[in-house]
């Protein structure tokens, strides 16, 4: 079909100038992240063409305009050791050359104004559309590009645009967040002899928001965050939680009667045998659930993937959005558990939020952690059960030898039996390397039914609120930066033998200690301010550090008389620099208060005032 706004062109037509590129290292020394003029994509040869004019194109850093080693110009995916998606397909082409008939006779499509190129890693599955595309693409396009006004997203990978009739998942949400036009994949272009020319392409995504890694290299796990990570994380997610629901009309404000309790059960594998008797075991413990509704939502994959309509997805987005608790087996669809609430812990926790993740026979809780991880970061409580009993394990043979898993199809049932009889061992740690090892296909492909039993102590941990949030100890609380203290002023006495220094807090001090940032019912709060004084010939002090030239006192008020010294003689004068600081012993301080010294001194000399 025709695509908007993209136009067939002439080559040379495009290219009245040559290619230009100028790159960044990422923030907090993340991956590259470039910026093209005139950058084509040869779809015949997958590759990317640089028209090079030795005089005019401008290279950034200079040293690429020399360099002979391979070039990482950034990740079109920042799924993590996966080196699938760098970007250092760029092929040169003299800019005088092409008039040359090989390329002239190509259809060349001109994208005009600023392109976002990448790439989409695994799109039908709700965890890897989370984690590896939409957030990455939503922290790039409003945290590292800004203000840049995008006209398209160039998805440069091989998934298709449409799935069994019904509308592709990822570009559904795209269009719905960014517009129609915006999603522009590499098959809507004829596949031969086209060229695919950009006026400006950026390249490179964001890998801020990533909190799991899935095992290429190392066996899967957590990422380590530090706590300024973690808490951009849960920013970065409650923004993309707001546009999202927001773009589907989904009220984020959910009634008494909408407020639910969730049971995910899947409709193609991993499946909960019981899944009646455990749905109507919990219906009866509502009481205890403080009287809030179950709802039990059948997950077909084929139908949460690849939505009949925008109204079929926002409604099954909402069933998330309300609910303040999540049952369910180990699956992608967790990761929708981000949409329970607006990212928060102090908040998570008045509104009670929990997920308990459910795992088959032979699958420790403690080495699968994406959804762990996702709940603390988010500040929900979590909880997990695993099966342990074999008995309860069933190993559905029609599925295990089937295409729909590829890496165990092919084995034979002597190898089958050998994963069977081993079921019962714990994995070996090259048994959580990604992504065919059979000992894990077999195992997380299991179906299970769910001994009520043992799973009655977690239910009561969940009544009880007695969870924990893992990463409630390690939450940093972000600077308040105080203001420069006001009307600093001074004074000497008639005869010069004293010095009266006098000064207003600074202005946004009352706006932290009368706020909810600070809860007067349960903290003590000091305000306190550190005077420097210097001579006059000294450079001034650092933000941080007094100068050990100075003399520095503390003082909780707002006045100082100070005798005359060697620092600060009359006829000579001295350099006063004030600095505030807040004391707070509070468990609900949110903020912690910082100062600095003045931004410049105030001089005091005798008949100088």
């Amino acid at each position: 079909p025709p695509i908007p706004n993209i136009f067939e062109i002439n080559l040379l037509l495009f290219l009245h100038s040559p290619s230009s590129i100028w790159c960044t290292d990422g923030l907090g020394g993340g991956p590259t992240n470039c910026r093209f003029e005139s950058l084509c994509l040869n779809l015949t040869t997958q590759e990317y063409i640089f028209a090079l004019d030795i005089d005019r194109s401008i290279f950034y850093p200079p040293k690429l305009r020399t360099t002979e080693e391979e070039l990482e110009l950034g990740q079109l995916s920042p799924v993590v050791d996966h080196n699938l998606f760098s970007f250092k397909h760029l092929v040169t082409v003299p800019y005088p050359a092409l008039g040359q008939q090989q390329l002239v006779n190509n259809t060349v499509y001109l994208v005009p104004g600023h392109t976002l190129i990448a790439s989409r890693f695994k799109p039908n599955n709700w965890m890897h559309l989370l984690h590896d595309d939409l957030l990455p693409l939503y922290a790039t396009i409003h945290h590292q590009l800004g203000a840049i006004h995008l006209g398209h997203l160039f998805l440069d990978d091989h998934w298709t645009s449409v799935e069994h009739h019904h509308h592709n998942l990822s570009e559904l949400i795209l269009r719905a967040l960014y517009g129609e036009e915006f999603p522009l994949p590499r098959g809507h272009f004829p596949p031969t002899d086209s060229l695919v020319c950009f006026e400006s392409a950026f390249i490179g995504l964001s890998n801020a928001t990533a909190w799991y890694q899935y095992g290429f290299r190392r066996p899967q796990g957590p990422l380590e965050r530090s706590p300024e990570e973690r808490a951009y994380i849960r920013a970065t997610i409650a923004a993309f939680r707001t546009s999202l629901l927001t773009a589907f009309h989904i009220d984020p404000l959910c009634s008494t009667e909408e407020r639910t309790l969730l049971l995910l059960a899947r409709a193609q594998n991993r499946r909960i045998l019981n899944v009646q008797e455990l749905f109507e075991h919990l219906q009866n413990r509502s009481k205890q659930f403080n009287g809030r509704n179950l709802r039990l939502l059948m997950v077909d994959r084929r139908r949460s993937l690849s939505p009949a309509s925008p109204a079929e997805l926002a409604s099954h987005l909402k069933a998330f959005t309300c609910a303040d608790g999540v049952i369910a087996m180990h699956g992608s669809e967790l990761a929708l558990s981000l949409l329970l609430m607006a990212p928060g812990g102090s908040h998570a926790k008045k509104r009670r939020t929990f997920l308990l993740e459910l795992f088959p026979y032979g699958v420790s809780p403690r080495q699968f952690t994406p959804f762990r991880r996702l709940a603390s970061l988010l500040g929900h409580r979590y909880y997990a059960w695993g099966n342990t009993r074999r008995e309860d394990a069933h190993f559905p043979q029609e599925l295990l030898t089937s295409s729909l898993v590829p890496g165990l199809a092919h084995l034979s049932t002597k190898e089958m039996r050998q994963l069977h009889e081993t079921v019962d061992q714990p994995l070996q740690q090259w048994a959580l390397l990604c992504c065919d090892q059979p000992a894990w296909l077999y195992r997380i492909y299991q179906d299970t039914r769910v001994d009520l039993e043992s799973l009655v102590p977690i239910l009561k941990d969940i009544e009880e609120e007695e969870g924990k949030n893992e990463d409630d100890d390690q939450i940093s609380l972000p600077a308040f930066r105080l203001s420069d203290v006001t009307d600093l002023r001074c004074s000497w006495s008639a005869n010069g033998t004293t010095l009266h220094l006098a000064w207003k807090p600074p202005w946004n001090l009352s706006l932290l200690l009368f706020s909810d940032l600070i809860s007067p019912s349960t903290s003590t709060t000091t305000v306190r301010y550190e005077v420097l004084l210097q001579q006059r010939s000294p450079p001034p002090p650092s933000s941080s550090e007094t100068s050990e030239e100075g003399l520095v006192i503390a003082t909780t008020t707002t006045s100082l008389t100070l005798p005359s010294n060697d620092l600060c003689r009359p006829q000579h004068g001295c350099h006063i620099w004030v600095k505030p600081a807040v004391d707070a012993n509070t468990t609900n301080l949110k903020y912690r208060a910082v100062g600095f010294f003045s931004q410049s001194p105030l001089l005091c000399v005798f008949n100088h005032q």
